[in-house]
């Protein structure tokens, strides 16, 4: 088979993304995947179509479409399995576990994790190992294990800096900066957001660049410091609004959301929280959805409208007790019982 079609389509799939312009490129990279498909191919032509299976993967990632996101990334696994290469098995069993955390299947998350882990080892992939302890970290986080995730993120930097590989150290500071906000260490999360926009500028990425100054304005906002986080804010808006970046964008209106609560200015605060919800539930972020509803409610308590803290607040109770989430129900219960006082 003659493959040049589908890798000038691949070709231009990730010049696309490299633009931000996720359906465009998602859109090109189906094409490349239905002309693959139809035809019988070689090992060469399943090494293409399993690098159009990534990049779409990520486009729809991108764009908020996860169910999607995760059909191509069970695809890409078999048949990644079927050439027989460890190391990108594992770098796509890692991907699932991501995706499939952020879709709110947090204990099948974790089954995918400990896979990726043992077959990082078994190829000696140390990049990927990084990653998953990255991944991990997150979780940990999540769930409010705040000690496990630094300790699982200082082991990522010491893999990523042991070599030398600075593509995943913006990503690695941004989340060690937000367990640092998680625990109320203000200071060390500034910190670690420096390092982790640095990290970005060095290495090219305005999409990460941009969720790192996102994160540092809910930092500064949490210090008082509010003309530092308007400005953070404003321009890691602007890189999510260029790039139509989804997770992007629901963090943009969800730290606005918080920022109007502070200066209470009631009417901003729940425009920005709607809009966060809005897009949400289109992406399907459930764990993301229960965080926005959470201070959603916390804003009408703060406001005195208890029946619509009560709404909210019940909504984010639910999704955490269905997740498995101990310490985000804790709070959201406590946060209730005010409400219904």
């Amino acid at each position: 088979m003659d493959i040049s079609e589908a890798v000038d389509l691949l070709a231009k799939g990730k010049a696309g993304i490299a633009r931000g312009d996720w359906d465009g490129s998602s859109k090109l990279l189906a094409k490349a995947k239905s002309l693959l498909e139809r035809s019988k191919l070689d090992d060469e032509g399943r090494k293409v179509l399993l690098d159009v299976l990534k990049l779409k993967s990520h486009s729809d990632t991108r764009r908020g479409q996860t169910r999607l996101a995760l059909q191509c990334l069970t695809e890409a696994l078999e048949l990644s399995r079927s050439l027989g290469d460890l190391e990108n098995e594992a770098e796509l069993t890692r991907r699932l576990g991501h995706l499939t955390w952020i879709h709110g299947g947090r204990a099948k998350a974790s089954k995918y994790f400990q896979e990726a882990q043992l077959k990082a080892k078994k190829a000696g992939a140390q990049l990927v190992l990084g990653r998953i302890l990255i991944d991990l970290g997150n979780m940990s986080v999540g769930i409010g294990d705040h000690d496990e995730s630094i300790k699982r993120y200082k082991e990522a930097e010491r893999i990523l800096l042991g070599i030398g590989d600075i593509s995943e150290l913006p990503r690695l500071y941004n989340n060690l900066g937000t367990a640092y906000i998680s625990r109320a260490q203000y200071k060390e999360a500034v910190e670690m957001l420096k390092k982790g926009l640095a990290a970005a500028t060095r290495s090219g990425n305005a999409l990460i660049g941009a969720m790192v100054q996102l994160n540092s304005a809910e930092c500064h906002l949490y210090l008082g410091e509010f003309e530092l986080a308007k400005s953070l804010l404003e321009a890691g808006t602007k890189t999510m609004e260029e790039f139509d970046d989804k997770p992007g964008l629901v963090s943009s209106y969800r730290i606005h959301g918080l920022m109007y609560t502070e200066l209470k200015d009631w009417p901003k605060a729940e425009t920005f929280f709607r809009k966060a919800l809005a897009l949400v539930k289109v992406s399907d972020f459930t764990e993301t959805e229960g965080t926005i509803n959470y201070e959603y409610g916390k804003m009408f308590l703060a406001k005195g409208d208890k029946g619509r803290a009560k709404e909210k607040l019940e909504a984010a109770l639910s999704i955490f007790t269905k997740l498995g989430i101990p310490q985000a129900r804790d709070d959201a219960e406590a946060a209730l019982k005010r409400a219904r006082s």
